[in-house]
């Protein structure tokens, strides 16, 4: 008669295999992000495309890395990303309106010893309706994966949720397979 704590080979290989490429993937994770930090000098920041904008080059659910760039060094066609300030009428002060902005630099206008970039979407018909300062400029954007729909969840707080909880239940399947493995050996002594 086979004992209820006994697990089959296979779902003992499984997780096995299963914790290997986790811990395989979680090293290329870091090394790369270690490499990455050497030899740029800084943490990247990575961000989502959640809008139409800049479609066929970046569509929605994209993962993009920002390039913190001198702004000297961006020129026309490039693809940068902003955070997107106001001037009110009667407040000189900027305003920050809390959102980055992905767009294609159209033109480069220099006045008052400053620069500006004019930017536009690359599916709008018309260029945005501000200069951007330099100095709001978060670097040049380059393309890393399309995530598709799993992009557009990880762009919400709802979805970052989920997928967080997904992840601590498979991280729990993976502790009871283990554990299930040191009772099956504990049983066999």
């Amino acid at each position: 008669m086979r004992d209820i704590l006994e697990v089959p080979v296979g779902v003992r290989t499984r997780a096995r295999i299963l914790k290997l490429i986790a811990v395989i993937l979680a090293i290329i994770a870091v090394v790369s992000l270690i490499t990455y930090v050497l030899a740029c000098g800084y943490i990247p920041h990575f961000y989502i495309i959640t809008t139409t904008s800049m479609v066929p080059t970046l569509k929605p659910g994209d993962l993009v890395i920002v390039q913190h760039v001198n702004p000297d060094k961006i020129k026309v066609g490039d693809i940068i990303a902003f955070n997107v300030v106001v001037y009110g009428l009667y407040n000189p002060v900027p305003v920050s309106l809390g959102f980055t902005v992905t767009h294609r630099v159209v033109d480069i206008v220099k006045y008052d010893n400053e620069t500006y970039f004019v930017t536009k979407g690359d599916n709008n018909p018309n260029t945005d309706p501000w200069y951007v300062p330099a100095r709001y400029v978060l670097g040049v954007v380059h393309k890393v994966a399309s995530l598709g729909p799993l992009g557009l969840m990880l762009a919400s707080q709802r979805g970052r949720a989920i997928v967080l909880a997904f992840i601590i239940l498979i991280i729990l399947v993976a502790y009871y397979l283990y554990d299930t493995q040191k009772m099956d050996k504990k049983l066999a002594v």
